[in-house]
């Protein structure tokens, strides 16, 4: 688990993320870079800070949860937490994965506070039959739980608020919406000068979903037999997930690449695309690092933030793949314009002042609890 303290006058800011080595733009360094502008905003002497380090100092504890196993000892560090004042961070509604993951190896007991109020059989559904939930209830089910557990001092922050729909007022005092930043602190626009000779298409994706991965397989051969182009996609799967794709010849597949490539890989895209997660109630980091870096992208993540980049196309949750399939070939066509230098600050300057209201955002809980 990543851990993170700062200390400033009369408070103690603690930061917890996952700590998993996946680059670019992952819970981990998202944590990491709201540590370094804490660090920046409220380091005192060090001296000081050891001297007035006190009991009776407030503890602010800020939880970073995503939808996987990583996430088991930062979920159990927030249950367990006697701090005055907590700010769970979620950045999939769909924590259904965790859950099971999370009692499976500590059993439902020790998650009591959490889903005291939540109905049984529900729990048992989640816990023993997710497939068969529907994208509403999956989204709906952590939040909800701890909106009708009314946990003392406990804010929640939600990044994406598709299919999600509670017993108690959505969006109220305890549960705030915070669109999730563009760019990052070791990012930068790379001036490659080179033009790809054969078309390039980068997909994002994770292997959890086999459909995901078919469905692409059915829009690579689609497109292929009309044109010649290379595929790249860049995450982690599973190994029937990547049996299926490794068979095309124009498909390569990293599972992981230090952030440098990560960047060389995203900048020489022509399209980047990433579907099959913002209609789960997730914000795509791969999507907001590709709008910074690509020249074209596709995803079906309906953002404000990601519709404040010209180069992103949103694509509606019920295109079909043959849909897709002519949408790209329709960029492929018309991908002659290069980013110009005015493009260039302009993306800049719209990815720094994401995070800037991201991370003050994130500082208003701090300066009001």
């Amino acid at each position: 688990m990543y851990v993170s303290n700062n200390s400033y006058h009369d408070k103690n800011i603690s930061i917890f993320a996952p700590d998993f080595s996946f680059i670019g733009h992952s819970i981990t360094n998202l944590a990491k870079f709201q540590a370094a502008y804490f660090k920046s905003k409220y380091s005192i002497n060090l001296k000081e800070n050891l001297t007035n380090k006190t009991h009776h100092k407030r503890e602010i504890n800020f939880y970073h949860l995503g939808n996987s196993p990583h996430n088991i000892e930062v979920l159990d560090h927030f249950v367990n937490s006697k701090s005055a004042q907590n700010v769970v961070i979620i950045h999939d509604t769909n924590l259904t994965d965790l859950i099971k993951f999370a009692v499976n190896k500590n059993g439902l007991k020790g998650y009591k506070a959490i889903f005291k109020s939540q109905d049984p059989s529900l729990i048992r559904r989640v816990l023993k039959d997710s497939q068969t939930l529907d994208p509403v209830t999956k989204n709906s089910f952590f939040i909800d739980a701890m909106l009708k557990a009314n946990l003392k001092n406990t804010n929640l922050i939600i990044h994406n608020s598709n299919n999600l729909v509670t017993s108690e007022k959505v969006i109220g005092s305890t549960l705030s919406q915070i669109q999730l930043p563009i760019g990052f602190h070791f990012m930068r626009l790379l001036d490659l000068n080179v033009t790809n000779p054969i078309p390039l298409i980068v997909i994002g994706g994770s292997g959890r979903d086999n459909y995901f991965f078919e469905n692409i397989k059915l829009v690579i051969q689609e497109l292929s037999s009309e044109r010649e182009l290379r595929v790249i996609i860049l995450g982690n799967m599973y190994k029937n997930s990547i049996d299926t794709l490794n068979e095309m010849p124009n498909v390569s597949i990293f599972k992981n690449v230090n952030n440098e490539n990560w960047q060389v890989i995203l900048s020489r895209a022509d399209i980047s695309m990433r579907i099959a997660v913002g209609r789960n109630g997730e914000s795509s980091g791969f999507l907001r690092d590709s709008v910074f870096l690509s020249k074209r992208v596709l995803g079906d993540e309906d953002s404000p933030a990601l519709r404040n980049f010209s180069n992103y196309t949103f694509l509606d949750k019920d295109l079909d793949i043959k849909n897709i399939s002519q949408k790209i070939s329709e960029l492929l066509e018309n991908n002659h314009q290069q980013d110009t230098e005015q493009v260039s600050i302009k993306k800049t300057e719209t990815a720094q002042s994401s995070l800037n209201r991201y991370f003050n955002s994130l500082n208003e809980f701090v300066e009001n609890l």
